[in-house]
């Protein structure tokens, strides 16, 4: 088994999000799915971005762990065999309420 990390650009209701987590009563992250997709045209503003512009994978995440002294956020998915050869050029985590996204 492989592993490829990546690093990404929080959207603006990421950032947001994350700073309400941090907060000492702050509203707990439930990060439960995540969103691939292969767009090839550039993102003016990755932190306006509020969608996946061409969804090739969608799945269940395995593991999330939020780190927020650091204010990192690491999800791990795990795929499967006849997908491993998918261009991922975009990565979208959402809530438990499907319409925050995260991460893009």
């Amino acid at each position: 088994m492989s592993t490829t990390l990546f690093s990404l650009t929080m959207t603006q209701k990421g950032d947001t999000r994350l700073s309400e987590a941090s907060a000492p009563a702050g509203t707990k992250l439930q990060l439960t799915h995540i969103v691939l997709g292969d767009n090839r045209t550039p993102i003016a503003d990755l932190k306006q971005t509020s969608q996946i512009r061409n969804e090739i994978y969608r799945a269940t995440l395995d593991r999330a762990t939020v780190d927020t002294t650091k204010k990192t956020v690491v999800c791990v998915l795990l795929m499967p065999e006849n997908k491993k050869d998918l261009e991922v050029r975009e990565i979208g985590v959402f809530e438990h309420s499907y319409d925050r996204k995260m991460m893009h």
